[in-house]
């Protein structure tokens, strides 16, 4: 709803996506009352994972409306992506006074409905999403490089255990000369972050009894 609301503005009526929503969730109330929340900033926070927008495109094309476990419905949407297609959804970047890039995911969510509407088929959709990510993640890097002079590229977080993604981004950015560093031995997600917080745990510990 926060997707469709942010793509959409004052265009986003609820009654003109039901064929789309109510798969996900069918109490019309419930939806009204999560979309008042949105709109007044009641019991919301913003977040900045791209994880959450793969569980909202997961839920658009059909696949679930909620994880039984971490990341089951990311995982079934990269399953999904049809091999052997190049197309992608148009996409901004956008900046805000003297904050970082940032990616706009307005189009690529009006893409995917548009999709959607034309009953385009789901693998279809997917492999464009992905392939819509791995562009403007190459275009971020073009841009910082253009203003640090680094060539190096380091892919770390949960969404690069997401092999369609990964293998797709690294071959571009080595096709515009990149040197990319990405994980091999210590996972890419939260398994990594245990890692450094036991790590800097025994650093701190043997410190102590110094």
């Amino acid at each position: 709803l926060s997707l469709l609301r942010q793509a959409y503005r004052d265009e986003f009526h609820l009654d003109q996506f039901a064929w789309l929503l109510e798969r996900i969730e069918p109490d019309t109330g419930k939806m009204k009352l999560i979309l008042e929340q949105i709109d007044r900033g009641i019991n919301v926070v913003s977040t900045s994972s791209l994880g959450r927008v793969f569980d909202a495109i997961a839920a658009l094309l059909g696949l679930g409306s909620r994880n039984h476990f971490d990341a089951q419905l990311p995982m079934a949407l990269e399953s999904l992506a049809q091999p052997g297609v190049d197309d992608f959804y148009r996409f901004d970047l956008s900046r805000t006074g003297d904050g970082p890039l940032q990616l706009s995911l307005h189009r690529l969510i009006t893409g995917v409905v548009g999709d959607l509407r034309s009953g385009r088929e789901p693998s279809l959709i997917s492999a464009k999403f992905h392939n819509t990510l791995a562009e403007a993640l190459l275009t971020l890097a073009r841009v910082a490089r253009e203003s640090t002079r680094l060539e190096t590229v380091a892919l770390s977080g949960g969404v690069f255990c997401n092999r369609f993604l990964t293998h797709r981004l690294i071959r571009h950015l080595r096709q515009e000369g990149f040197t990319i560093l990405w994980n091999r031995e210590v996972p890419s997600n939260d398994g990594g972050i245990a890692l450094g917080q036991a790590a800097i745990a025994a650093r701190v510990v043997g410190q102590t009894a110094d």
